[in-house]
């Protein structure tokens, strides 16, 4: 058995596979030691996979780790403070519990590792990216590597034959252009805060807007990166709900005229709803561009698979703009992925 975990800041989720790769269950536990309670203290996995969003230009390919690995990755925990501490706790917790079992590193960012040069690399003094590796990392790489395979299925064709647009649209949401079977560009960038519009985060700004608010406003560094990843995207726009779909449903509520209350939320949500519909038209636009035609447009993520009316909203008219292409909708399964990486590894 394949046991996979996908760790974030509170919570765990899990999932077992058997050597086929077939699933046998799935689960989600708020602490290490309700998962050991969950699968039965005779549990014993022939391997263990761990999502790790970041792995810097250290990792970019599955790893197993071992204590040397786990130093190192411990080095880089700092480009991601959220999402890597909490993965390299559990990672050791299983180094623990499960000594002889081997542990899989896969990282989101190694998909976008073989990225060209001029699409990874930022205009700031070249020193930056030779001496400090500043440059465009992308994230969800999991989840787009997933989607992009499954997309290849229901085609019908080889993903090397295919030019795919995936959208990640949750949370967090991200956009990559595929070539030839690789990722070609990627809206999110040495972090995951650039790019898209997202649910708390606030995608691109101008740089210039982070200097004006410590020197004009007197915000402290701290105060400036809670707001644009706590408290900016549709939840900032909005002021309501970081829930496009919970945004809908507000917008399109018949107020009473005299409720200006109610009316400026309506306004507030709906115009939230267009200003993320908007940029993720505007990225499929660029990278239609980029990969100089289209065959299939790919939705998946908690808002791109279940919220139908976002889908209409980016996609209207676009066929018509664009020209033919598939419109598709795939539910993603990192878990699977991760599974898939340590059959080939092992």
């Amino acid at each position: 058995m394949y046991l996979i975990l996908n760790v974030g800041s509170t919570s765990i989720k899990y999932a077992i596979f058997d050597l086929n790769l077939s699933e046998q269950k799935r689960g989600q536990v708020e602490e290490f030691a309700q998962l050991i309670t969950e699968l039965g203290s005779n549990f014993m996995p022939s391997a263990i996979g761990h999502r790790v969003v970041h792995g810097g230009n250290t990792f970019t390919e599955p790893i197993k780790v071992d204590k040397t690995t786990l130093l190192e990755l411990e080095k880089i925990s700092s480009l991601a403070p959220l999402h890597n501490p909490p993965a390299l706790k559990a990672l050791k917790m299983c180094m623990d519990t499960w000594a002889q079992v081997p542990q899989i590193a896969c990282f989101d960012t190694a998909y976008y590792s073989k990225m060209p040069l001029f699409s990874r690399i930022y205009a700031l003094p070249y020193e930056l990216y030779q001496d400090h590796g500043i440059q465009r990392f992308g994230f969800h790489g999991l989840s787009h590597q997933f989607v992009a395979n499954e997309a290849a299925k229901q085609l019908g064709k080889s993903l090397s034959d295919l030019k795919l647009i995936t959208c990640h649209l949750g949370g967090g949401c991200s956009i990559t252009a595929i070539e030839d079977g690789f990722p070609i560009d990627t809206s999110m960038g040495f972090t995951p805060m650039e790019g898209l519009v997202m649910a708390t985060r606030c995608g691109n700004v101008d740089p210039g807007i982070i200097f004006y608010l410590q020197r004009e406003q007197g915000l402290t560094f701290e105060r400036v990166e809670e707001l644009l990843n706590q408290k900016s995207g549709v939840y900032g726009l909005s002021g309501i709900s970081h829930d496009p779909r919970e945004l809908h449903a507000i917008a399109g509520r018949q107020n009473d005229p005299d409720d200006r209350e109610a009316v400026l939320q309506s306004m507030r949500c709906s115009l939230a709803l267009q200003v993320y519909a908007y940029q993720v038209r505007k990225y499929i636009g660029a990278y239609f561009v980029a990969l100089g035609g289209l065959d299939a447009l790919v939705f998946t993520g908690a808002a791109g698979v279940g919220a139908g009316f976002m889908r209409d909203m980016i996609t209207n008219g676009l066929n018509e703009t664009l020209g033919d292409f598939k419109t598709l909708v795939i539910k993603t399964n990192e878990e699977l992925t991760i599974a898939r990486e340590i059959g080939t590894l092992i």
